[in-house]
């Protein structure tokens, strides 16, 4: 059998080969040449170049994509049931009713700094979802979300940390409270009304009865406000004392204590103006929630409903803790001003005397020096040595 090599070769010597085609392309001439079978040879057993296939676009960021889908499906399969899910609340209602509170603050906000405020803040967030046994519905982020308006308008706001400590102590006891309450009841919050109208119609009385010149429609608008704001506080019971209505025996007790706050409600007449305010006319241009007669009133129903919280409300130790520090800490401010000034005073008696010699001594410098200097000046025409 004729080989290819043969074949080749006859060509060759027969004149007829006139080059040949490598796989590169490129035309080798090989008539003149004398190791044309060793070119052919060499050329078809050459290894074949390697084929370099550009990779797809975006080939590598796919392949960084799966690489972290790969990683996030191993993570949440490590998860235990219910997923980041911690809270027997959804998020959804939970947030809205946080984003409602900031609200309440942001637009009046206190004196305190930006991460007192998250603090605050994160404070309500916990004491939300405090308690797994109490799952909070609708009605309780709907209270809280109607309550802490009102709430946030009366509280006073201190610059200083132990009375914010106070402040988020106070607002986790009212959320965790507000938190463990069954739901609206028509019966309760009936009864509630009544006791507090009733309480309130009590203190109107004994208010024109103590103060026989107070004028009646100013102490009337004032009950009924102080009765509305009650109202909507009991529909919404954030503060733990319109939660639940009031005994027999508490009513008693709260009417005692009234009785027993009459000489402060006369410091509040001398504060607002004393005898000054006896005779005083109303002026019907300037509203009526500015008369003394009504800021009287006001002051005083403000002053028995903390009695009333006080005698029937038992707070929680953390709230407690927290006013012990913050009267510890006053009191540690009011001993360091009073030691201040006294040091200021101590300090004024020791040097006052060398003051006064030290002011005696430059008085007598200065006369000396001006008898001195008056001696050396000559008298006109004569010798400035006396001869």
């Amino acid at each position: 059998m004729e080989t290819e090599r043969g074949r080749c070769q006859g060509r060759w010597e027969a004149g007829e080969y006139t080059g040949g085609l490598s796989r590169r392309g490129h035309v080798r001439r090989c008539a003149q040449s004398d190791i044309p079978q060793w070119f052919i040879r060499r050329a078809r057993s050459a290894p074949a170049p390697v084929r370099q296939t550009a990779m797809a676009k975006g080939g590598i960021l796919m392949n960084c994509q799966s690489f972290v889908c790969i990683i996030a499906l191993i993570f949440f399969s490590l998860q235990p049931a219910g997923g980041l899910a911690t809270d027997s609340v959804p998020a959804g209602p939970v947030e809205r009713t946080i984003r409602a509170v900031e609200r309440c603050i942001d637009a009046a906000p206190g004196p305190w700094p930006d991460g007192w405020r998250r603090e605050y803040i994160d404070a309500i967030r916990e004491a939300i979802a405090a308690d797994p046994n109490a799952v909070p519905g609708a009605w309780h982020l709907t209270a809280l979300e109607r309550g802490f308006g009102p709430y946030w308008q009366a509280i006073g706001k201190g610059p200083d940390r132990p009375s914010f400590e106070v402040q988020r102590a106070e607002i986790r006891w009212y959320v965790e409270h507000l938190m463990t309450v069954e739901g609206p009841d028509e019966g309760r919050t009936r009864t509630l009304r009544e006791q507090y109208g009733t309480l309130w119609a009590h203190a109107a009385d004994s208010l024109l009865a103590q103060f026989p010149f107070l004028d009646p429609n100013a102490v009337q608008a004032a009950r009924a406000d102080h009765q509305a704001l009650c109202d909507a506080r009991i529909d919404a019971p954030l503060v733990p004392l319109f939660a639940r209505g009031l005994s027999e025996e508490q009513i008693g007790h709260v009417t005692t204590r009234w009785h027993d706050l009459r000489y402060d409600r006369v410091d509040f007449w001398r504060q607002l103006g004393g005898k000054a305010i006896i005779t005083i006319e109303t002026d019907e241009a300037a509203p009526l929630q500015t008369h003394p007669h009504y800021l009287l009133t006001q002051r005083s129903l403000d002053q028995w409903l903390v009695h009333i919280q006080a005698m029937t409300v038992v707070p929680p130790e953390h709230y407690l803790q927290a006013l012990r520090d913050r009267n510890e800490a006053q009191r540690r401010h009011r001993q360091a001003l009073s030691q201040a000034w006294a040091d200021e005073k101590r300090i004024e008696r020791q040097y006052h005397g060398q003051l006064l010699q030290t002011e005696y001594l430059s008085f007598l410098f200065a006369a000396l020096l001006e008898t001195a200097s008056e001696r050396a000046v000559p008298a006109q025409g004569g010798d400035p040595h006396g001869h």
